[in-house]
């Protein structure tokens, strides 16, 4: 994907510059930056605890006892963990500021090592910590619904874990991410594509077709993805049958007048004042994927046509005026728009991009504009017919 010019005629190559030789942290560096790292979870917790508030309809009480309605019901992760921390004699909202920090810790963390190959140590660990810094103005602002759900922040760190174990080709790692994530919620499914789109089948040319070479590089990455796909989908059958009685459908295509929810997110756009407050909500990755796709590889330039998915399909099943909605977005988004800047700001030198077939470097250039022509498509088609389930029971307003 070059959606603001040609890849293979730039592909990163304006930079030039060395990489710095910046050695690696001592042990001492590391002990004080996981300290700086664990007080700043700690005070993003204690805020999200100070600044937002239950939803009225799966209380957080609800939600550990698993009677909460769908699709809050069957994200049972952190209702799992919590359970512990209350058998030990710590309040609910404790145990959840305890969980929530060590999401936000993991999902520093998770950043610096999925971006430490790519910019260092130090400047992995500076990005992690930046990515800490940008989620107020996704969950802290005072926004219409400031609502803490325990699992959004969880949902961000453990897409990164598994994008980071995708790209170290640790298969039997990122199985046991996936089924964690599933736990945690059904947006899990966001793994499986990831993985398709950092190794897609075939992705490297060469090999004759029919031969050795060739059969490998599209079975290997074919049964990675039915590997990840089959355990998402295997944990959330296996949750919903482990609690059958969640009052409710698991997705929500429809608002409380019964009209489609994309429908409702589309008008609310309309108005410029609150297509503006969805850039800030998006960390602002919108604007920088034009003015930084010359300088990020092929590979990663995909990420950001997957946080566009992503958020193709929170139109259709998500308030976009929630900005806690977008939190895997910029998870995904995130990874290659610091590393593009890095490479404008000539930190990261320019290397040769292998060689991709044709229809993978066409499907590079223009994989953004085909997913927004069938967005448009799918849209215009719902007007006509009623493509989608419409809810049983009305969701009460928060």
């Amino acid at each position: 994907m070059d959606n603001a010019a040609d890849p293979e005629l730039a592909g990163g190559a304006r930079s030039k510059a060395p990489s710095p030789e910046a050695p690696d942290l001592s042990g001492r560096e590391r002990l004080a930056w996981w300290g700086v790292v664990i007080v700043l979870a700690a005070g993003y917790a204690a805020l999200r605890l100070t600044m937002n508030e239950e939803y009225r309809v799966a209380p957080w009480a609800a939600l550990v006892e698993f009677r909460a309605p769908l699709p809050f019901g069957h994200r049972v992760l952190i209702p799992l963990l919590v359970r512990p921390l209350l058998a030990a004699g710590i309040s609910l909202p404790l145990a959840l500021g305890i969980l929530e920090a060590a999401a936000a810790a993991g999902l520093v963390g998770a950043t610096a090592w999925v971006l430490r190959p790519r910019l260092g140590e130090r400047l992995a660990r500076v990005a992690g910590i930046a990515l800490l810094l940008l989620l107020p103005w996704l969950f802290l602002l005072p926004h219409r619904w400031p609502i803490f759900y325990p699992w959004d922040t969880p949902a961000m760190a453990l897409l990164m874990l598994g994008i980071g174990a995708v790209e170290r080709q640790r298969l039997g790692l990122c199985l046991g991410i996936a089924v964690v994530a599933a736990l945690n919620r059904e947006s899990a499914l966001v793994l499986p594509v990831a993985a398709v789109l950092l190794d897609p089948p075939g992705g490297v040319a060469g090999g004759v077709a029919g031969g050795p070479a060739w059969s490998l590089a599209w079975r290997r990455p074919l049964a990675r993805v039915a590997a990840l796909l089959s355990v998402v989908l295997a944990v959330r059958v296996a949750v919903a049958l482990a609690l059958p009685g969640n009052p409710g459908p698991p997705l929500h295509f429809t608002v409380g007048d019964g009209g489609y929810r994309v429908f409702n997110n589309l008008r609310w756009l309309a108005d410029p004042r609150h297509a503006l407050l969805v850039i800030p909500s998006l960390g602002a990755w919108p604007l920088a994927w034009p003015c930084l796709a010359w300088w990020v590889d092929a590979r990663w330039r995909r990420l950001w046509t997957l946080a566009w998915l992503q958020t193709a399909g929170l139109l259709v099943v998500a308030n976009i005026y929630e900005p806690r909605a977008f939190g895997e977005v910029l998870a995904t988004a995130y990874l290659p728009t610091v590393f593009g800047l890095a490479r404008w700001l000539g930190v990261v030198p320019a290397v040769d991009e292998p060689p991709r077939p044709g229809w993978l470097r066409w499907l590079d250039r223009h994989g953004v504009w085909l997913l927004a022509l069938a967005f448009v498509l799918f849209v215009l088609a719902l007007r006509q017919w009623s493509l989608l389930p419409v809810a049983q029971w009305p969701m009460p307003r928060r």
